[in-house]
C-alpha cells in the first residue's frame, strides 16, 4: 500500500464512515424507499405504488424545506432531542412499512403517517451527517464521503446475496443506527445570517452543479423509458438480485475510482469534472447496447441496471463538490444540502417516476421510436457539456497563472469584494495586507496614518463578515484557488 493510499485510511472516521452508509441505505437501495420493506406494498400496482411514492416525496420536500427555514436555530441549541426524535420517527416508519398488514381498519392513516415520519428522519439525517461530515476538513470531508459509499456498495451487494428479509431489517434500523452514530459529533454548525450565507454561495461552481444536477435528471428519466420500453409500467419497482448487484457493483467501481483519485489529486473542480465526463461516456456506451439489444434481454438489463449506477454515482460527486467547497468556504450546511436533498435526490424521482406515470406521459414517450436517439443524443450534450466545462475551467487556471506579481494579487482581491460595498480605498487596503503588509507598512505606502489603515480594515472585515486578518486572507484565498 502506497503512502497516498496509507495517507488515505488514516485521515478516515469509521462512525462517520458508518454513519454516512445509513444514508446511502435510505437512498440508494430501492428508489421506492421506504414502500421497498413492505412486500405488501410492492405487490401493489404500478400506478397505487407511485401514487404512494408522490406523497412520500412530497413529505419529503417539506421536510427539507422546514430544516433549512429553522437552520439558525436548531444550529444555535444543538438540538439533541431533534436528532433523538428522528431516529426513532424513521425507526417507527420503517417499522410499520416491514410488519405491515395486506388489511385492515385505517390502514391508508397509518400508511400516510409513516411515510411522513420517515421523511423527516431521512431529511434530517442526510443533512446532520453531510453537516458533520463537512466540519472535519475538505479532504477528510470528500474521503469520508466516497469511502462511505463504497463501504454501503459493498455491504449492499452481500445483503443482497443474504436476500430481501437481511436487507429490509438492516434498512429498518437504519435511522436507530444513524442516531447512535452521530451523538457527540455536533449535527449541524455555527450559523451565519441569511443574507450572508445566500451572498456565500456566490463562488460556487454554478456550471459544475447544474451539469451534475441535469446528468441526473437525465439518467432518471433515461432509466424509467428505457425500463417501461422493454418490461412495461407494471414491472416498474420490482428488481430480481443480479440487477441489483449491478447497480451495486457499478456504484462500488466508479466511486472506488474517484476516491482513489481524489486522495492523489484532491477533489477540485477540474478533477470533478473529468469524473463526470467519464460518466458520461460510460452513458454513452450504455445507451449504445441498449439501441443494439433486445429489450428484454440480459444486455438490455445489464445496462439499464449499469446507469442506474452511474446515476448514483453522479450524486455522490454532486455531494463530493459541494462538501469541499462548504468546507473551504464555511457555508450553511442545511441550506446548502438541503437544496441539493430537495433538487438532486427527490425532484429527479418525484418526475420520473411519479409525475410522468400518474399523468400517462411515461407511457406515452416510452411507445415513440424517438426515445433511444434522443437519450444517447442527451448523453452526447452531457460528455460535451463536461469537456466544454473542463476546458473552459483549464483555461481560466491557466490565465491566472499568467498573472505576475501584484496583478494576481490584486485581481483576486477585486474579485472576492466585488459583491460588496467596499470602496476604492479599502479595496487597495485589502490588496496590501493581501500581500503580507503590515499596517504600518501599508500606512507609509498609502501616506496615510495607521489608524487610518485600521479603521479601514475594520469597515472591511465587517462588510465580508470576517473577524481579523487571518479570515480576511483565508477568504481571499478561496477566491485564488477558483
Amino acid at each position: 500500500m502506497n503512502s497516498n493510499f496509507r495517507h488515505m485510511f488514516s485521515a478516515l472516521d469509521l462512525r462517520f464512515v458508518a454513519g454516512l452508509a445509513t444514508i446511502w441505505f435510505t437512498l440508494m437501495v430501492s428508489p421506492y424507499y421506504p414502500l421497498s420493506l413492505s412486500s405488501a406494498t410492492m405487490a401493489n400496482s404500478a400506478a397505487l405504488l407511485s401514487t404512494y411514492h408522490l406523497l412520500y416525496s412530497l413529505f419529503l420536500i417539506l421536510a427539507y424545506g422546514c430544516l433549512i427555514g429553522a437552520r439558525r436555530p436548531l444550529a444555535g441549541h444543538r438540538p439533541v432531542w431533534l436528532r433523538r426524535v428522528a431516529g426513532a420517527a424513521g425507526f417507527v416508519g420503517c417499522l410499520f412499512f416491514l410488519l405491515r398488514p395486506d388489511q385492515g381498519p385505517n390502514l391508508l392513516a397509518f400508511d400516510v403517517i409513516a411515510l411522513a415520519l420517515t421523511a423527516f428522519s431521512t431529511a434530517f439525517f442526510f443533512i446532520a451527517w453531510l453537516a458533520a461530515c463537512s466540519q472535519r476538513g475538505r479532504a477528510r470531508s470528500v474521503l469520508t464521503i466516497g469511502f462511505s459509499f463504497v463501504v454501503f456498495s459493498a455491504l449492499w451487494i452481500v445483503l443482497i446475496f443474504l436476500g430481501k428479509g437481511p436487507l429490509s431489517f438492516v434498512s429498518t434500523l437504519c435511522p436507530l443506527l444513524s442516531l447512535a452514530l452521530l451523538e457527540g459529533t455536533g449535527a449541524l454548525p455555527r450559523e451565519t445570517p441569511v443574507s450572508e450565507s445566500v451572498r456565500s454561495l456566490r463562488p460556487l461552481p454554478w456550471g459544475l452543479i447544474a451539469l451534475l444536477v441535469v446528468f441526473i435528471f437525465f439518467g432518471a428519466l433515461s432509466v424509467r423509458l428505457f425500463t417501461t420500453m422493454g418490461s412495461g409500467i407494471d414491472m416498474i419497482g420490482l428488481l430480481q438480485p443480479v440487477a441489483q448487484v449491478t447497480t451495486a457493483a457499478t456504484g462500488l467501481v466508479l466511486i472506488g475510482a474517484a476516491t482513489a483519485f481524489f486522495s492523489r489529486r484532491e477533489a477540485s473542480t477540474s478533477n470533478i469534472i473529468s469524473m463526470v465526463a467519464l460518466v458520461a461516456l460510460i452513458y454513452m456506451a450504455m445507451l449504445l447496447v441498449l439501441n443494439l439489444a433486445h429489450p428484454d434481454g440480459l444486455w438490455a438489463t445489464f445496462a439499464k441496471r449499469v446507469l442506474v449506477g452511474a446515476e448514483h454515482s453522479t450524486e455522490v460527486l454532486l455531494l463530493i463538490c459541494l462538501a469541499s467547497k462548504t468546507a473551504r468556504r464555511h457555508l450553511s450546511c442545511p441550506l446548502v444540502y438541503g437544496l441539493v436533498g430537495i433538487a438532486a435526490f427527490t425532484l429527479p424521482q418525484l418526475v420520473s417516476q411519479d409525475v410522468m406515470l400518474s399523468s400517462g406521459a411515461l407511457a406515452s414517450l416510452a411507445a415513440s421510436p424517438l426515445v433511444a436517439p434522443l437519450a444517447s443524443a442527451g448523453a452526447f450534450f452531457i460528455a460535451a457539456a463536461a469537456i466544454g466545462l473542463l476546458v473552459a475551467y483549464s483555461r481560466g487556471t491557466v490565465e491566472r497563472f499568467q498573472l505576475q506579481g501584484d496583478e494576481w494579487q490584486a485581481e483576486v482581491c477585486r474579485r472576492a469584494t466585488a459583491s460588496y460595498d467596499i470602496s476604492s480605498r479599502e479595496l487597495e487596503v485589502v490588496s496590501l495586507t493581501y500581500r503580507g503588509y503590515s499596517a504600518k507598512r501599508i500606512a507609509e505606502t498609502l501616506l496615510v496614518s495607521e489608524s487610518t489603515v485600521k479603521s479601514h480594515l475594520s469597515h472591511v472585515y465587517r462588510k465580508l463578515s470576517v473577524k481579523n486578518k487571518q479570515e480576511l486572507i483565508a477568504l481571499l484565498d478561496t477566491y485564488r484557488s477558483n
